[in-house]
């Protein structure tokens, strides 16, 4: 809204934040079809900065919902971690 908004009155600032609603619902549809997949690209770039370095991980798949991750430190000790993804 500009600064000629606050002298209005109350029906027709109502109206011009009705107004200022809708467009901002038109640009968030028109981004949101432009998107593809399930996951927001911006979240899917921080996994992948996030994930960098952890090659070290072995990682064994077990059931549908659960997975688990060993790592191998330096004196040879295994620690195993259980994921549950439920």
């Amino acid at each position: 809204m500009d600064q000629g908004a606050k002298d209005l009155p109350v029906y027709a600032l109502a109206d011009a934040i009705r107004e200022i609603t809708l467009n901002l619902f038109a640009k968030r549809r028109t981004i949101s079809r432009a998107l593809k997949g399930t996951i927001l690209p911006v979240v899917v770039h921080q996994m992948n900065a996030a994930s960098k370095g952890l090659g070290h991980l072995k990682v064994t798949k077990g059931d549908r919902n659960q997975a688990e991750v060993s790592v191998v430190y330096k004196d040879e000790e295994v620690r195993r971690h259980v994921v549950y993804l439920d």
